[in-house]
């Protein structure tokens, strides 16, 4: 092989002043708004359903999530989307062999915390389509402006939500949501 002749496994890569400079106008975007995904019941439960058709979450996290909303409108209770979240992302953390959910590291590092999206998919290749449907919803966006003071209060008025004291699927002890065993 030649140091001075280009082969076939050699490329050249010309930077002179022939090259001719594309001027590119940057555009600026508003910036997108994520919880607008958790605004309601409907768009919750859509977002839970792309996540579990691209592989990150279980069936059995959204039906767990469909499941506290029924029992909620059963009793006359409407959850808010932030506690059907919070019940299926319980629920996918039980999955992975934890205990329970801490908001508080959840809030502060919910990349970290879920390992959502996870490393490796689980969909050999996601279709275009369905790469543009999961834009803006990972996790750690949703949850950027979401304060554990709202995923608290939020929990606490649902009855779906207890504190150990009285037959409830979840329980929040402290910052820490559970699945209650038995129930």
């Amino acid at each position: 092989m030649s140091r001075t002749r280009n082969t076939d496994n050699q490329f050249a890569l010309d930077l002179g002043e022939d090259t001719p400079v594309k001027s590119t106008e940057i555009q600026w975007t508003e910036p997108v708004d994520h919880a607008q995904r958790l605004a309601t019941l409907s768009d919750t439960e859509a977002l839970l359903a792309q996540w579990q058709q691209a592989g990150w979450i279980r069936p059995l996290d959204t039906g767990f999530a469909r499941l506290i909303r029924e029992l909620s409108e059963e009793q006359g209770d409407t959850p808010q989307p932030l506690v059907l979240l919070l019940a299926a992302l319980t629920s996918h953390q039980v999955g992975r062999g934890h205990v329970c959910i801490d908001l508080a590291a959840l809030l502060a590092d919910a990349g970290h915390t879920l390992a959502l999206p996870p490393e490796e998919p689980v969909k050999p290749v996601l279709t275009d389509v369905e790469a543009a449907d999961l834009a803006g919803t990972h996790p750690k966006d949703l949850l950027a402006r979401v304060q554990l003071d709202d995923c608290l209060t939020a929990l606490q008025r649902s009855q779906a939500v207890s504190d150990g004291t009285t037959p409830a699927p979840l329980v929040l002890n402290g910052t820490r949501l559970y699945l209650r065993r038995f129930w």
